[in-house]
């Protein structure tokens, strides 16, 4: 509503000033690439994309790349961007059916996919045969199981949708390829030998891809190769890359190596800002991968390290350096980040780029004095440098708060012109953090 309300005001508002009398309305709708999803029966992930996972009920096939506009979150592709080549996939019938709830189905951005994994699954082809589906799903369901969504005869929906040419026959007899087998997980550790942290514009071949997948959804058989291949790896970029995994796992075999990777860095390196350019932007640097690995440690020995790397940091820093360094404290905060986080927001001019929404200026008298801007090719120096202060000072309340500050920036944000930033603000106010998950 915060979007609505400014937009509304600079319509209405321009049009005045130019003597064109104001608009009649607006959409009232806001369509956007990322919404709430449900949690489904099934909850389809990036590790079922890039494995070719298949399942017994498969009720569509996407394709696509991972058209991520904002920085990711899974475990994934903390380890290593995605960006560029093209992947498949099936979609099971237990992604559209809710935990719980029973004669609903949802389908498209709500269905049950982890947010990394939903980038892939929305192309609009591909949701208008899942939408087909599932509509003949529901139909079945009325006339055959009592509507009851769970009751419905799946081969049968399966073998309707082959005939209409909107899955392949092989459906008809698929059943759940996990979990892989040992030789195959064994493989994977071997072909990571070869993993590197670049960021991939062009389709290309790269079976590192298929690799990490692997490894990370079985990792209860995977550790014990990884700290093999960790222990007799003499490349440090290999040991390196290894102990990146391993720490993501939750082993800490590789402790030292990250530690000091993260200490003998000059500097941060490449990092990218928030942008509407996906396929340039929104990712992480080198530098960004290894100190989120390090966070994965839960250890207060990496407090040191971070905390050296936070003071690099400027407020002309990309944003993807500040993601990666919350990320990593916010898994190992404690009451004594407190005081230097908020030392860095003062003495780095990190405060300050809140801009009210017109609605509270007036319920309060005061003019309203910002100028809306959006988020342009290049990347929007305002709103990341929003991104950035609002990240810190939740940091910062979430470590206890030093003085105030921290609760004195997210009053204000809460009243901020971008609607997502306010929402975010009033969370953490509320619930005391923001996040659900191990993404920002």
């Amino acid at each position: 509503w915060h979007l609505k309300l400014s937009a509304r005001q600079e319509i209405y508002g321009s049009a005045k000033n130019a003597g064109t009398g104001g608009v009649h309305d607006m959409g009232q709708l806001i369509p956007s690439r990322d919404r709430r999803r449900i949690i489904g029966e099934y909850t389809l992930t990036t590790e079922d994309i890039l494995t070719n996972r298949t399942f017994p009920d498969t009720i569509s096939h996407h394709r696509s790349n991972f058209d991520a506009g904002a920085h990711p979150d899974t475990e994934m592709f903390l380890i290593k961007d995605m960006k560029g080549p093209v992947f498949t996939c099936d979609m099971p019938y237990r992604c559209v059916i809710p935990q719980g709830l029973e004669g609903i189905l949802v389908i498209g951005l709500g269905a049950s996919a982890d947010r990394d994994a939903m980038t892939l699954v929305r192309m609009q082809p591909d949701l208008q045969n899942q939408g087909y589906a599932v509509g003949t799903a529901a139909a079945m369901a009325v006339l055959r199981a009592r509507g009851k969504v769970r009751d419905v005869d799946i081969k049968a929906l399966q073998r309707e949708l082959v005939r209409k040419n909107c899955l392949e026959n092989r459906v008809l007899e698929d059943m759940d390829s996990f979990p892989l087998s040992a030789n195959t997980v064994q493989e994977a550790v071997k072909t990571l030998e070869g993993l590197t942290i670049d960021v991939h514009q062009k389709p290309e071949h790269d079976d590192t891809h298929k690799a990490l997948a692997v490894v990370i959804s079985h990792p209860q058989e995977s550790i014990p190769s990884l700290r093999d291949a960790y222990q007799k790896s003499t490349e440090p970029k290999v040991k390196l890359n290894y102990a990146r995994i391993l720490a993501i796992l939750g082993d800490q075999t590789g402790k030292e190596t990250l530690v000091e990777a993260v200490n003998k860095a000059p500097n941060w390196g490449k990092g990218w800002d928030y942008s509407n350019q996906r396929k340039y932007a929104n990712t992480f640097g080198p530098i960004d991968r290894i100190v989120i690995a390090l966070g994965f440690l839960n250890s207060a020995e990496v407090h040191a390290p971070l905390l050296e790397k936070l003071d690099q940091l400027t407020l002309k820093s990309p944003l993807s350096h500040y993601k990666a360094l919350c990320l990593a404290l916010r898994m190992n905060k404690d009451d004594s980040l407190a005081e230097p986080l908020a030392d860095f927001l003062k003495a780095k001019k990190l405060k300050g780029h809140t801009q009210r929404l017109s609605y509270y200026n007036e319920q309060e008298n005061q003019k309203n004095v910002y100028v809306r801007q959006g988020v342009n090719t290049k990347g929007g120096s305002m709103v990341n440098n929003k991104f950035k202060e609002l990240l810190i000072a939740s940091l910062l309340f979430e470590c206890g708060d030093y003085q105030n500050l921290g609760r004195e920036i997210l009053q204000e944000y809460t009243k901020d012109v971008n609607g997502h930033f306010a929402e975010y603000a009033h969370r953490v106010l509320s619930e005391g953090t923001a996040i659900s998950y191990i993404g920002e």
